[in-house]
């Protein structure tokens, strides 16, 4: 007689010895949430309450959040998403002027994107890579220290690590329900911040290598899921310019900073100066000794005037095709993470930064080096987040904090190039090579 219980009765002993194992992972893992709770509740609340830093680009947050509960709206307020200051508006409009309603929500987003990041690990690396994957991100120190900001990069972290998960999770190409969901997420992200916005465009690339690599058995189902994703990704932008449109007057499908940021990447001078006394300066040139001023009888929102000026840099000295690769490098190096640079933590910080830098970009090196086997492979499609935020740094400006939402990525990267190498040592006695790709 045969029964459902009897291949496990067969092999008692196998079946007993993965229960320990089992066991053990879920006390991990138990252990990772609690901690990375923990920490996170401890910088929102006691460490570095975000209202204690309120100086510079968060206060500039605070400062576009009263505008909008004053109905008092400011041409430059345009430069920026809408997304942190409406939830900053919100915490004031709905608990009188508390922002505990933000602090919740970085702490939900801090946990959520621990959350997400193991569990698209354990679908791309396994189990065991996947809970390192989670100790990483538990205890990394600039999700840590942002997170007790206004500033909005850990609510864009979640969404990319959100957008990280599904990609692990549904295999290219999608279905229409996957596809308008990956392209929501995407755009949600810029509702936040517009650094993921080459995102698409390079999946768009990446996925026309995997066409021409031969997989045209399903080309029709990736076209019809590519109609459905950008129908998603558009409907999201859409959203937003209509928010620019009723509180500006002018109907933005992204916010306007990108073009000012586009200049000061590529024209001398690491200072911008508009005609009202707006001006921004990157953080990073305390560290690089970038100096000088551009000063210009244009407005920051100014969108044509400094694409138009980024430009004629660029025609003016081609050898920024070239140059511009620092601006990645300074995604990893060369600067300090901004604000933590400039509080009680500083020590930490480079400490940590110098210490995850050991890690981090060999492992990424090593971790394309595994990819680049099987380059088109649809598990290798939530790491198309890591070549968009370098194409993004090369065509604006690099920062070490604009790469960090994108260590949902780089990290599980950097953990699949170690486990890569490990497995290519003479001592090592598991098959070459992690077995997902």
């Amino acid at each position: 007689m045969t029964g459902g219980a009897a291949p496990v009765s067969s092999h008692p002993a196998r079946a007993s010895a993965h229960i320990p194992a089992r066991a053990a992972r879920a006390v991990a893992v138990a252990a990772l949430f609690l901690a990375a709770a923990w920490l996170r509740a401890r910088f929102l609340f006691a460490w570095s309450p975000p209202g204690d830093l309120v100086f510079s680009d968060m206060r500039g947050f605070v400062e576009r959040a009263q505008n909008l509960l004053d109905g008092r709206m400011l041409p430059n307020d345009v430069l920026y998403p809408p997304g942190q200051h409406l939830l900053i508006a919100l915490s004031a409009r709905l608990l009188g002027g508390s922002d505990t309603l933000v602090l919740g929500a970085h702490l939900a987003a801090g946990l959520l994107t621990c959350f997400w990041m193991w569990r698209g690990s354990e679908r791309l690396l396994g189990r065991g890579p996947a809970i390192a994957v989670l100790a990483i991100a538990a205890f990394h120190f600039p999700f840590l220290a942002l997170s007790g900001t206004y500033l909005a990069e850990t609510i864009f972290t979640a969404w990319l690590a959100l957008l990280f998960f599904l990609l692990a999770r549904w295999k290219f190409p999608w279905n229409p329900r996957e596809a308008l969901a990956i392209g929501v997420v995407a755009a949600a992200g810029t509702l936040w911040k517009g650094t993921n916005q080459l995102f698409v465009p390079i999946l768009a690339v990446w996925s026309l290598g995997w066409r021409v690599t031969g997989a045209r058995a399903r080309e029709a189902r990736a076209a019809s899921g590519w109609v459905f994703l950008l129908t998603g990704y558009v409907a999201v932008l859409l959203s937003q310019g209509l928010y620019f449109r009723a509180f500006h007057g002018e109907f933005l499908p992204v916010a306007a900073g990108g073009a000012y940021n586009f200049t000061l990447g590529k024209c001398p001078g690491s200072k911008i100066v508009a005609k009202d006394g707006a001006n921004f300066r990157s953080p990073r040139a305390y560290y690089t000794g970038e100096g000088g001023v551009q000063a210009y009888d244009a407005f920051l929102h100014d969108q044509r005037f400094f694409w138009r000026r980024g430009l004629d840099c660029v025609r003016a000295r081609p050898s920024l095709i070239i140059t511009s690769l620092r601006e990645v490098g300074y995604l990893f190096a060369g600067n300090l993470l901004w604000p933590a640079n400039v509080t009680r933590f500083e020590r930490a910080s480079r400490i940590y930064q110098r210490a995850f830098a050991l890690f981090l970009i060999p492992g990424a090196v090593l971790g394309l080096a595994a990819l680049a086997r099987k380059p088109f492979s649809p598990r290798a499609a939530p790491f198309v987040l890591v070549p968009s935020i370098c194409a993004s740094a090369y065509l604006f400006l690099g920062e070490l904090r604009f790469r960090i939402p994108f260590d949902v990525a780089f990290i599980p990267l950097a953990v699949l190039g170690w486990a890569w190498a490990l497995a290519w040592t003479p001592r090592a006695t598991a098959k070459p090579g992690p077995t997902r790709f």
